[in-house]
């Protein structure tokens, strides 16, 4: 029986089930969650990636494509295999899915465009207080990656209560987080502690916006924020334009 060639460019891979893209004007920058770490790719190993990467995200990189240099496919594979990037086989699920976000469009900035008068009471001030600590705690004994699920399956739970997002009720609590976080800590240097914690703050309140981690790649940078739709709760436009969202959960 005549075997039917596989076509040279089949997808042979799949993306392991931590692993986020970000397409780059230079690439790509892959995010392991397992490892807690980034890997810059070029534009040469990303279209090679696209085309035999079953799962790899499909969106057009950024800007022109430079000339490309020979890259060889099984070497590429073989090792980001290796680093546990790529999987072989899609029998372990993802765990994990990013949640669409978006730059585009008029974005607004809680603390910036929109501020309330707010009265902080002895509890919003406890649950801050125990917000940061849970979140050093999960941090320094945890793993990303299971605080990234912790957050994604509340997300969810509350989705399937049939709760959305309340944007009054959520302006009013960062403006009262905004009033407290100071005493505490700094928020330059510490964008994911920041971020987590207010996270943890409005999910005591049953109130659920992502969290965005995003890169950058001139000059290299990794940063993280909270965000619903156009609504920035910890940052504001200018601070998070140069960045690509990575992960939204």
């Amino acid at each position: 029986m005549t075997q039917t060639a596989q076509p040279k460019h089949a997808s042979r891979a799949w993306l392991s089930p931590l692993v986020f893209v970000a397409h780059t004007r230079h690439g790509a920058v892959l995010l392991d969650l397992v490892r807690n770490r980034y890997l810059g790719i070029s534009h040469s190993e990303t279209s090679i990636l696209q085309t035999l990467v079953q799962d790899w995200p499909k969106t057009a990189a950024h800007g022109p494509s430079p000339t490309q240099n020979q890259v060889d496919e099984d070497s590429l594979l073989s090792s980001l295999v290796a680093e546990g990037i790529l999987r072989t086989d899609a029998t372990e699920p993802r765990t994990i899915d990013s949640e669409p976000v978006s730059l585009n469009g008029v974005l607004v900035a809680i603390g910036d465009e929109i501020e309330r008068p707010v009265s902080v009471q002895m509890g919003h001030v406890a649950v801050v207080v125990w917000a940061l600590l849970s979140r050093i705690i999960a941090l320094r004994f945890g793993s990303i990656s299971s605080t990234a699920q912790a957050i994604r399956e509340r997300r969810i739970a509350n989705q399937k209560a049939g709760r959305g997002v309340n944007v009054a009720h959520v302006i009013e609590l960062v403006c009262v987080f905004r009033r407290i976080r100071p005493y505490l800590f700094a928020a330059r240097g510490h964008c994911l502690l920041h971020s987590l914690t207010l996270i943890r703050f409005l999910a005591h309140y049953d109130e659920f916006p992502l969290l965005v981690l995003g890169v950058r790649v001139d000059p290299w940078s990794a940063h993280a924020w909270v965000q619903h739709e156009n609504l920035l709760l910890d940052t504001n436009p200018e601070k998070v334009c140069t960045f690509n969202p990575i992960l939204a959960l």
